[in-house]
């Protein structure tokens, strides 16, 4: 009898009479049918076709034994396999898992031959392939989740990269060369040896199967007839045909190109399709001549459409930051000056009594002692010190003292924090430097404290941090910025002097981060200023601002400040307000074309107008779409996605707003771009029912299937059963109540803000 072989491995198996091991992976099976020996014998040889992974030619094979022998339940399964491309590959644990080496475009629960597999198998069998199948339409899944955040591309080349020695084909360098000129066209190429291999890892086959599924031409070039019959080339073609079959490509988007080999010698499959012969002098002339055709825009660079024009950007040539503008920290060693003279022994004594009086918290009398010392011999460390505590009203006490309560210094407005820095400068050790500068710190981080006005306290205290961070390393200086801004919180800000702190603060703080980065210096600042424009300082928030365009010119979050302190505007949306009532259109525009970085100012146009007030919305609704159609026109410079995402959203967003003409333009503008856009098909299903949600298609019970679009829409490559939920929940009322509420609140937020109108 003819013995089965294994899926995985392909090693006979052994009949446990429950159940079949595999001799060699040890893999079980619990599938109690027995085909006859002929059939067997058959399904052993395409087993082993489709493991050699010629899943072509095993498909073929098992379709064969399906013609003579419609009962073989394992010639359905073995022929799902091989549309799937699924290898078993063994892992660390020696089990063997599927590999998906050819993705579909549908369901494997919901594909013919997995369904008539079921029909024929036995209950226990029946359990068998599920579990299976199961895991292979989750590892399907989650590699068409991986596809999702894929750019789209133009031009798929299927070649043979190595011969059957492995060698590098001379095919290899002729797509090479050609990759680039249709690169320098415009156009986004997918060749699998340089796209493959700026990808880490291992997993290839979401890639390709992104770039089989977007792109909108593929060619397939060979210089030898069994260079296209090569399994994985035939792969790629066969896929790209079976797509233009169902209506996903353009007829005549598959383009041969052969060299030095007779264009007879094609696949039968190509039949009726135009071959080039890249040995033609003009061969790139008839190439893009043909491209055209098929593509009705250059690469990813979106040209025109129906309703849109691509607005260009001129980039800026010179953005360079004016690091000049950009105030810096300047570091210093402890220590520095560490040649001092020796003291008399009167001097001694003076001091001596200045430290008296401080302990005794004569402050006064301890300046005049230490102004003694300090006249004679200016390199004192302590008497600079001593001067420095007294001149702050505090002592050593206070510093190792656990409750700061007891007394509070008074900080005269005049002091001067030179003698602290002196005081480092001529400690004799690095060792009495440091303890120095710690206790300096430990006083800042006191100053909650110190009793002093607001009309100077933070003045004092920015000088005092600007020399302390000056010595401290960046983690240190970070944790008095900290304190800085933590003991800011308390202040009231309707204090008359609570704006003057605030800049005084950052201007002292700021240095911290203007070692790091221009761009991180330009965002805190930005924010302070965003800060002052909320609150109506639209004066302080200028003399910023211009303090910034003088560092970057054309950075966009300078540019939107600049525009919101000149139309008196407290955010985006008000800013945006006020360009629709004045109808500053141009002046708008000039945020997208002077920026280096022109996307974000797009974004935040939009982002924006998605917010503006409703009312406004409709009674300027001339103006308010001029300024939302000119900012999307710009978008397919940087993102083809995003411009088809924003035109989703603005469709959708007409529709709450019951405008329906003007939604199907966005639409429309959509399906020009990819005709196959499941949300562009359903919005323009909605809109010419007049249906604003998806809800109301349910509620009027509108009959789908008679909508061209909607037909359209349930036949591509994207999961669509959220829609067919709906045309069967309106035929036979089938949807549960959650899931119907869930639709019920389905919007983009414009129709719940028109009703609170």
């Amino acid at each position: 009898m003819e013995k089965k072989i294994c899926e995985c491995c392909g090693a006979y198996l052994t009949d446990l009479n429950t159940k079949w091991v595999c001799e060699h992976c040890l893999t079980e099976y619990k599938k109690s049918f027995v085909e006859s020996d002929e059939v067997q014998r058959l399904l052993n040889v395409a087993n082993k076709t489709r493991m050699a992974n010629k899943f072509i030619d095993a498909k073929n094979e098992y379709t064969n034994i399906i013609q003579k022998f419609p009962e073989a339940t394992d010639a359905y399964w073995g022929r799902l396999l091989s549309e799937l491309g699924i290898e078993y590959v063994k892992s660390d644990n020696d089990i063997y898992y599927p590999s998906c080496h050819r993705l579909t475009f549908s369901n494997i629960l919901k594909e013919e031959d997995y369904l008539k597999t079921i029909e024929l198998a036995d209950e226990e069998s029946k359990v068998w392939y599920q579990e299976k199948a199961e895991q292979i339409e989750n590892i399907r899944k989650e590699l068409i989740n991986l596809t999702k955040n894929f750019d789209p591309f133009d031009i798929f080349i299927s070649y043979k990269e190595n011969d059957e020695f492995g060698n590098v084909t001379k095919d290899s360098q002729y797509v090479t060369d050609l990759y680039y000129r249709l690169t320098e066209m415009g156009y986004k190429v997918f060749l699998s040896r340089i796209t493959l291999g700026q990808i880490a890892g291992s997993k290839y086959e979401p890639y390709i199967y992104s770039a089989i599924s977007t792109a909108q031409v593929m060619i397939a070039f060979s210089s030898h007839k069994n260079y296209l019959e090569a399994t994985w080339v035939k792969n790629e073609w066969s896929r790209y045909l079976e797509l233009i079959k169902i209506g996903q490509k353009k007829q005549g988007s598959l383009i041969p190109v052969y060299f030095q080999m007779d264009p007879y010698d094609l696949p039968m499959e190509f039949d009726g399709i135009q071959g080039l012969d890249f040995a033609n002098i003009e061969i790139l002339k008839k190439l893009e001549e043909q491209i055209t055709k098929i593509i009705n825009k250059k690469g990813n660079l979106y040209q025109q459409t129906k309703y849109f024009k691509k607005r260009d950007i001129s980039p800026i040539k010179e953005f360079a930051v004016n690091a000049e503008k950009i105030p810096q920290l300047i570091r210093r060693k402890l220590g520095d000056n560490q040649v001092t003279k020796e003291l008399s022994i009167n001097e001694e004594k003076t001091l001596q009594n200045g430290y008296k009086f401080l302990k005794n918290k004569l402050f006064d009398a301890a300046i005049v002692q230490f102004n003694t010392i300090i006249k004679r011999n200016n390199t004192n460390y302590k008497a600079h010190y001593g001067r420095f505590l007294a001149a702050l009203n505090i002592n050593d006490e206070y510093v190792k003292s656990m409750n700061h309560t007891e007394y509070t210094p008074f900080v005269p407005k005049d002091i001067d924090f030179f003698d602290l820095e002196l005081a480092l400068d001529y400690a004799p050790t690095k060792t009495i430097a440091k303890q120095i500068l710690d206790d300096a710190v430990l006083i800042f981080k006191f100053m909650q404290y110190w009793n002093i006005p607001t009309s100077y306290k933070y003045r004092v205290i920015s000088d005092y941090f600007k020399i302390l961070i000056s010595y401290l390393d960046d983690e240190k200086s970070n944790e008095l910025k900290d304190a800085l801004w933590e003991d800011y919180q308390f202040m009231n800000d309707k204090d008359q002097f609570y704006i003057d702190n605030l800049l005084l603060l950052h201007k002292a703080t700021i240095i911290l981060v203007a070692d790091k980065s221009p761009d991180l210096y330009i965002k805190e600042t930005s924010n302070l200023i965003q800060m002052l424009v909320r609150k109506n300082e639209y004066k302080y928030a200028k003399d910023l601002n211009d303090h910034l365009l003088r560092v970057d010119p054309y950075n966009s979050s300078i540019l939107f400040n600049q525009a919101m302190i000149t139309l008196r505007s407290v955010d985006d949306i008000s800013m945006l307000e006020s360009c629709v009532y004045e109808n500053k259109l141009k002046a708008l525009e000039t945020l997208i074309t002077r920026a280096k970085d022109p996307k974000n100012s797009v974004m935040r146009i939009l982002d924006g107008m998605k917010k503006i007030n409703i009312n406004l919305y409709l009674k300027q609704y001339k103006k308010t779409v001029k300024i939302i159609d000119t900012a999307i026109s710009y978008l397919p410079n940087f993102d083809e996605t995003l411009f088809v995402q924003e035109l989703v959203y603005f469709g959708n967003a007409h529709l709450e707003l019951k405008k329906f003409k003007e939604a199907l333009k966005y639409f429309d503008e959509i399906l020009e771009v990819d005709p196959f856009n499941v949300e562009a098909l359903w919005g323009k299903v909605k809109s010419v029912t007049k249906c604003p949600r998806d809800i109301d298609i349910i509620d009027k019970e509108i009959n789908l299937i008679k909508i061209p679009e909607y037909n359209t829409l349930i036949n591509t490559t994207e999961d669509t059963s959220y829609y067919t939920d709906i045309y069967h929940h309106i035929k036979k009322d089938v949807l549960p109540d959650d899931q119907l509420l869930m639709i019920s609140k389905k919007t983009v937020g414009f129709e719940e803000r028109l009703n609170k109108k």
